[in-house]
């Protein structure tokens, strides 16, 4: 079973997703993913700024981003994932969703790539995209998918 520890701490209010959805999130990728052991995840909020710093550091892109994930492969710590509120809130007014499922959109995005799912081809882009809107459908979640 999938474990999200979550930091928010660069949120405020309306922002802040609640506990219950981060619960229905592990046990929706869990299920999808055919996750058996338990593993634990770090989810974390940052700035443009920083989020840009990270995707030049370790992508060598100096651009902003969305989301980030950074495996540790350590057992069951799994990775971490970044994402950065200001673009999903921007990519959610551009694609006409709700802000909360655009953040989990992408939290959900950075859980599958610590969990072995690529895009770097079209079929594997195929792949991600329908998980993806599995889980965001069994989170009863809109998806920009």
């Amino acid at each position: 079973m999938l474990v999200l520890e979550v930091n928010q701490k660069g949120l405020r209010g309306a922002q802040c997703l609640p506990f219950a959805l981060y619960q229905k999130i592990q046990h929706a990728v869990s299920k999808e993913m055919a996750v058996k052991k338990h593993l634990v995840a770090s989810v974390g909020f940052v700035s443009k700024r920083e989020i840009r710093r990270l995707n030049k550091q370790y992508r060598k892109k100096d651009r902003v981003t969305d989301v980030l994930s950074f495996s540790f492969d350590s057992g069951e710590e799994m990775g971490e994932v970044l994402v950065c509120y200001e673009v999903a809130k921007s990519q959610a007014e551009e694609f006409g969703v709700p802000v909360r499922s655009e953040v989990v959109l992408l939290i959900v995005h950075g859980l599958l790539h610590l969990l072995g799912q690529h895009h770097k081809t079209a079929t594997q882009e195929k792949v991600m995209r329908q998980k993806i809107a599995k889980i965001m459908q069994r989170l009863s979640l809109t998806s920009r998918l």
